[in-house]
């Protein structure tokens, strides 16, 4: 979404800037944070139900019984860089202060990584993080 927003260029056509979007779009890692409704198990990660659960493009990568160690856990597996610019977007159940707890727990890891925290509101998703 914000990616795709950065791209647009007012004085482009609407080809163009579909085009524009859609590969800024296609640049984008993201991966969220929820809580498992039962107990179960998909791939190497198994959960229990209330577990926090990390899903990376749609598949399950991690689970811990804090959704900041899930995040983490996450954002370890999306593989940022030096460079690379991380948003963590905090919803349901998280606070300003427990996402700038990841984000320092990030930032520990990887030197050269720019990151934001933004209030984003969500329901059900205590973090949805980008990487670009």
């Amino acid at each position: 979404g914000i990616a795709a927003l950065l791209a647009f260029n007012p004085y482009e056509d609407a080809d163009g800037n579909t085009l524009r979007m859609v590969d800024a779009i296609g640049e984008v890692l993201w991966g969220e944070v929820t809580r498992a409704v039962r107990s179960g198990s998909s791939g190497d990660v198994s959960y229990e139900e209330g577990q926090a659960i990390a899903l990376f493009r749609g598949n399950l990568v991690a689970s811990n019984a804090s959704a900041e160690h899930a995040a983490i856990d996450l954002i370890e597996k999306m593989g940022p860089g030096d460079g690379s610019v991380l948003t963590i977007y905090y919803g349901a159940g998280a606070t300003a202060q427990t996402a700038e707890e990841v984000a320092d727990r990030v930032t520990q890891q990887v030197e050269d990584l720019e990151i934001e925290v933004v209030e984003g509101g969500q329901l059900l998703y205590p973090y949805i993080v980008s990487l670009e």
